[in-house]
Order: C-alpha cells, then sequence, then structure tokens
C-alpha cells in the first residue's frame, strides 16, 4: 500500500504548470529462500556375515567331569521330630484298631445275646402252648371218661358243732391265763379223706407276735385239733371240708368239757 504520510503537500503557487508528484512503490518483501532438499543416500547392499565355524571336537581329549553336588549333612533333630511324630500317629492307629475291635466285639455279643433271648421266648412260648394243649386234651378226656359228679353237700351248723364237741376233749387252758379275755383263734385245717389232720396252722401269726396272752392261747388251740385227730369229717362232705378254718373259741369249748 502507498504511504500517504511520505506524501509532500506543496503549497500552491500561481503556476501555469502542474508539477509532476512521484509517489514512491512500496518495497517488496524478501523472499525466503528455499529449503534444502534431503540428500538420497543410495543404500548400501548388506554383505552377508560370516558365521565362525565351531572348532571340532578332539576325540582323545575327554569331557571335563562333572562336579558333584555338595552333600547335604543329615538334620539330627528333624530326623528325631519326624520319628516321633510317626510314632505317635502308630500308636493313634493302634488305639483306633483296638477301640474298633472292642466295639465290634461288643456289638456281636449283644446280637448273640438277643438272638439267644428271642430264641429262648420262642421256645419257652412253644412249651407253653404245648402244655395248654396236652392239658386241653387231658381234660377233654376225662371229662368223657368221667361219671357225673355227685351232688354237693352244704356243710350245716351241725357238721361245725359236731367238730368243736370233738376238739373240745383234748382242750385245756393255759396254766395262769386270764379266761375272761375274749379271745378266739382261728386255726387253719386240711384234712385227709379220713378225717385225720394233715396240717393245723395258726392264722393270725401278727397278732401272735406280738400278744403273750394270745401266743399261749392259740398255741394250746394248735395242740389240741392236732391230739383230736382225726376230726368227724362226713365222707360226703370231704370236697368241702378238707380245707376250713376252724374258729376256736377258749369260752366256749371250756363250757363243752
Amino acid at each position: 500500500m502507498p504511504d500517504d504520510t511520505a506524501a509532500e503537500i506543496l503549497p500552491d503557487k500561481p503556476t501555469s504548470e502542474v508539477a509532476d508528484v512521484k509517489v514512491p512503490r512500496p518495497t517488496p518483501k524478501p523472499k525466503r529462500p528455499p529449503a534444502p532438499k534431503p540428500e538420497i543416500v543410495a543404500k548400501s547392499e548388506a554383505k552377508p556375515v560370516s558365521k565362525p565355524t565351531p572348532p571340532k571336537p578332539d576325540r582323545d581329549s575327554k569331557p571335563a567331569d562333572k562336579p558333584s553336588p555338595p552333600t547335604a549333612k543329615p538334620n539330627k533333630s528333624q530326623d528325631v521330630v519326624s520319628d516321633q511324630l510317626n510314632k505317635l500317629v502308630r500308636e493313634k492307629k493302634a488305639r483306633a484298631d483296638a477301640a474298633s475291635g472292642v466295639l465290634q466285639n461288643l456289638a456281636d455279643a449283644q446280637v448273640a445275646a438277643r438272638d439267644a433271648e428271642t430264641a429262648r421266648k420262642t421256645q419257652q412260648r412253644k412249651e407253653s402252648a404245648d402244655t395248654v394243649t396236652d392239658t386241653l386234651t387231658a381234660v377233654a378226656g376225662n371229662a368223657v371218661k368221667a361219671p357225673p359228679p355227685k351232688p354237693i353237700a352244704k356243710v350245716g351248723l351241725d357238721d361245725i358243732g359236731r367238730i368243736q364237741q370233738h376238739v373240745s376233749r383234748c382242750w385245756s387252758a393255759p396254766v395262769g391265763a386270764d379266761q375272761s379275755k375274749v379271745l378266739i383263734v382261728d386255726i387253719f385245717v386240711r384234712v385227709n379223706k379220713d378225717g385225720s389232720v394233715k396240717e393245723a396252722r395258726i392264722d393270725d401269726m401278727l397278732r401272735y407276735g406280738i400278744d403273750k396272752t394270745f401266743r399261749s392261747f392259740a398255741n394250746r388251740a394248735q395242740q389240741a385239733v392236732v391230739e383230736c385227730s382225726p376230726l368227724p369229717i362226713p365222707a360226703n362232705k370231704y370236697d368241702q371240708m378238707k380245707e376250713f378254718i376252724f374258729a376256736f373259741d377258749p369260752r366256749y369249748l371250756t363250757q363243752m368239757n
């Protein structure tokens, strides 16, 4: 662009000619030099590298001996610990085997005992069943063979009175005994078919052990029943009178004498 400040303004002169005014041209900018082109280097052909030839082994020469590894020294403390651990393992296994054997023997014994008890009960039930069968068979056979039973005669007061009258002949009160007391001694009597006394037993043994007076009267009553054997038992009433309780009243027997 033109520089306006560089222009000079001349004063107006009365001249007939117009002076030529020279306008300065703008200064051109300097051109940049072109960048240098990179030089192209020709690639050199790479020569192959020759490998060195390995030396041939000498047949006469022997290979060097390999160094033997250093021998480790045994650690005694580790061996002791290892032996103790192995011993503990063996002992534990032995205890376990022993316990297992004991438990197995116990289980076998229990099974054998249970089987034996089952067999015993089975045999016992069989024997009981056989006994019942045999008894029923025998009873059935006897019922067929036996004659019809005779009518059972009733025991009357006259039968009891007859026995009391008979026993009163053998009765005597204990020496020095107070006969005013009411002392009735029950004597359990068992007789044979002919009336002979098989057993005469004092029934109230509790009182017999604590009452001295009762004991003396009971002994004399028992003795009187035995001494008066055989008792007057009717043959047709033996089944009803073969066992009975004889109420021994000393006052009543004394009055009969």
